[in-house]
């Protein structure tokens, strides 16, 4: 039965990483959390009112996150993060005692940027690791392996975390504050893939995408820094979209100085299958790929 694992499906079908991260979230709440995390993150002994406080996050575009060390965890005080992936990214941080004490948290201005004075300002980015292995086999096969290395070897910037999307991408990480989403992690190639995503880069091997954009985008980016080499997270602007019809998007994009406008195209797998490893109906995955990348002129 493990071969039949989503993630051994899909790297068996080769279906791209590239625009596969989540689309909504631009705002996030990430708390220290030591579990244990059943395959519902909100059925875990969460303070009383705290998992209702998540379920609002999320419709708010607000991602709630829990996280622990991967060893000496603790469950109190527990370390919190806010962040917002947007245009102008910004993470900021504190301990509290209790994570009721977050149930004031004004979740509307985080979703819109406005972190009010929550905390310090966090000048290095974190890494989150999904060992979410309760939600799904293949967060813990491949998910463990890789957050013991990448602690082991990058120390404090690394945290473990609940479900982070995609699980048939797993190991799977998110680096904020700009939610750059890397996939198909392993305890080989983890530390290298999350050292160069710390320092402010991507992977493009690995490289899913960054949360908070349309899938469409998402993938327009990945082909752009391929063409041009671009890895720098900085180094990308995304300038609006146009969609020319049901499939086909034009992306505007500007790439280390240069304005480009990238189409692509929407396109379901040849071959339908489960999307997870407990999904009891199998689809058909969609995937964007390269219509053209035209070079355009300033505004």
């Amino acid at each position: 039965m493990s071969d039949l694992r989503c993630g051994v499906l899909r790297a068996a079908l080769e279906e791209p990483l590239h625009g596969s991260a989540p689309t909504k979230p631009r705002g996030w709440l990430v708390m220290e959390h030591p579990g244990p995390w059943p395959a519902n993150e909100d059925d875990t002994d969460l303070a009383p009112g705290v998992a209702e406080f998540m379920a609002r996050a999320r419709k708010l575009a607000v991602r709630p996150q829990l996280i622990r060390r991967t060893r000496g965890r603790r469950r109190s005080p527990h370390q919190v993060y806010l962040g917002f992936s947007g245009p102008q990214p910004w993470l900021r941080g504190a301990e509290v005692g209790d994570l009721r004490d977050l149930l004031d948290l004004d979740l509307e201005a985080i979703a819109a940027g406005i972190h009010g004075g929550f905390g310090a300002p966090v000048r290095e980015r974190i890494l989150l690791i999904c060992a979410h292995g309760r939600h799904d086999a293949c967060c813990a096969h491949s998910g463990r392996p890789a957050a013991d290395a990448l602690a082991r070897d990058l120390g404090d910037a690394i945290w473990e975390t609940t479900h982070l999307g995609g699980h048939r991408f797993a190991a799977t990480t998110v680096t904020l504050p700009e939610a750059t989403y890397h996939g198909a992690l392993n305890a080989e190639n983890a530390p290298a893939v999350g050292l160069a995503s710390l320092r402010g880069e991507v992977v493009l091997p690995h490289y899913r995408g960054r949360a908070g954009l349309p899938g469409a985008a998402q993938s327009a980016e990945w082909f752009a820094r391929a063409e041009f080499g671009v890895l720098d997270v900085a180094a990308v602007a995304h300038q609006g979209e146009v969609k020319l019809d049901e499939d086909t998007t034009r992306v505007d994009l500007l790439v280390a100085g240069r304005m480009l406008a990238v189409t692509v195209q929407r396109r379901l797998a040849a071959c339908a299958r489960a999307l997870s490893c407990d999904a009891a109906e199998v689809e058909r995955p969609d995937h964007h790929v390269l219509v053209a990348i035209e070079s355009r002129a300033a505004a």
